[in-house]
């Protein structure tokens, strides 16, 4: 897992995200603040195991305040209507609010 991987190179006192949904393992340092978010699960609950990643993005938006969720819903819509995928905008977008409600 990345996490077995990439524990270590937080810094200390940062921040820690992990899709609870696979990584099963505890995190063996005190300093993170760790963020455990279902992911996978919420991603098959709404029909499509491919929006993991936007649960979790929204979870790190709203942990964070690095990017505002509008910001990306706006940037999403534009990128899946390029690319003609229109009708796949409502369940990202539910992905990510269902994430930035996990903190």
């Amino acid at each position: 897992f990345s996490l077995d991987m990439f524990e270590e190179k937080v810094a200390p006192g940062g921040m820690l995200f992990m899709d609870s949904s696979v990584v099963k393992r505890e995190i063996q340092r005190e300093d993170l603040k760790v963020f455990t978010v279902p992911a996978s699960d919420i991603a098959v609950d709404l029909g499509s195991n491919q929006v993991s990643n936007l649960v979790l993005l929204g979870a790190v938006s709203k942990a964070t305040g690095i990017l505002p969720l509008e910001e990306i819903e706006t940037e999403l819509k534009r990128k899946l209507r390029e690319e003609g995928k229109e009708s796949l905008i409502p369940l990202n977008k539910q992905a990510l609010k269902i994430g930035a409600g996990l903190v």
